[in-house]
């Protein structure tokens, strides 16, 4: 439901156990694009499974009329092989690229943990939804502010204004 209604043209990142037909049509429909870690196993898709069969890295396969690309990358640092499947266009990205897009998914892992547990989210101190809220948008404010002092602390520049940013903002999903 939520791919149905992704703004069109960006770019959402899933985790292994997302990925599906019903995902990929949903990405089709709203024109936006997807990244997403496939599962290996029997009860995968058998295009899939024919890909991890053969010791290609990268196939473009039509299931039910849609143009899946399924790509085998390398950890540099651990040798363990992953497959992902994405419908962005070849030339937009390269496969290490892909990869490096794939691993800043790990910060959100990274933050819904610390959110949950060093912040406990999820404890309220309100039963209004006011009051919840604005818990929430604070948790949220000093969590990215103590991530920015780490980065400032390890040398990191962050732009201080919009205007030194060259990209044209676009509101976050959070969902």
């Amino acid at each position: 439901e939520m791919a149905r209604r992704a703004e069109s043209f960006t770019l959402s990142i899933y985790d292994r156990l997302h990925f599906s037909l019903a995902l990929a049509g949903g990405h089709e429909s709203s024109k936006s694009f997807y990244l997403a870690r496939c599962k290996q196993g029997d009860k995968v898709l058998l295009e899939l499974q024919d890909f991890l069969r053969t010791k290609r890295r990268a196939k473009r396969v039509m299931v039910d009329g849609l143009w899946i690309r399924f790509l085998r990358l390398k950890n540099p640092k651990t040798g363990e092989w992953m497959v992902v499947a994405t419908n962005l266009p070849r030339h937009l990205f390269k496969p290490r690229e892909l990869q490096w897009l794939y691993w800043r998914r790990y910060d959100i892992e990274c933050v819904f943990r610390d959110l949950t547990s060093n912040h406990s989210l999820g404890i309220w101190h309100s039963t209004k939804m006011n009051g919840i809220l604005q818990e929430f948008y604070l948790q949220f404010w000093v969590h990215n502010a103590a991530r920015f002092q780490v980065l400032i602390c390890g040398g990191i520049e962050v732009p201080k204004n919009r205007e030194k940013i060259e990209m044209k903002y676009r509101r976050p999903n959070f969902k």
